[in-house]
């Protein structure tokens, strides 16, 4: 790879404005659930939703994502705080994690993403 080329790539990034410096826009989630059926271990990321709400900002909700396939997780909000994470699927008892403290990386950049496991209990 020549130097032109490494330099095309590197111009391509975007960039944002971080306090006092600049970073990556590279975008993380706050959140990455995995959703499970607590009795046979099946993943159930489809047609599961996540809400995402700041409760540092008076519990507002920051995010909701639907999950579309049972191999990949469901990410969600792209923001740093305490939150609360509620995971709601068709069949199953509504899951939450009540408090999730989302940190910024050490640059100040980007979130670290919490990963979550929700084990859902089916309904009845």
């Amino acid at each position: 790879m020549g130097p032109f080329r490494v330099i095309t790539i590197a111009l391509a990034l975007p960039l944002i404005a971080c306090g006092d410096r600049v970073c990556a826009g590279v975008g993380y989630s706050s959140v990455a659930v995995t959703v499970l059926d607590s009795i046979t271990g099946a993943r159930r990321e489809r047609d599961a939703s996540v809400l995402v709400y700041a409760l540092d900002r008076h519990g507002i909700l920051l995010d909701s994502a639907r999950g579309r396939s049972d191999s990949i997780p469901i990410y969600a909000a792209w923001d740093a705080g305490l939150m609360r994470v509620v995971v709601q699927r068709p069949g199953y008892v509504t899951w939450t994690q009540p408090a999730v403290l989302v940190r910024k990386d050490s640059f100040g950049c980007n979130v670290v993403t919490e990963r979550l496991l929700a084990r859902l209990q089916p309904a009845g």
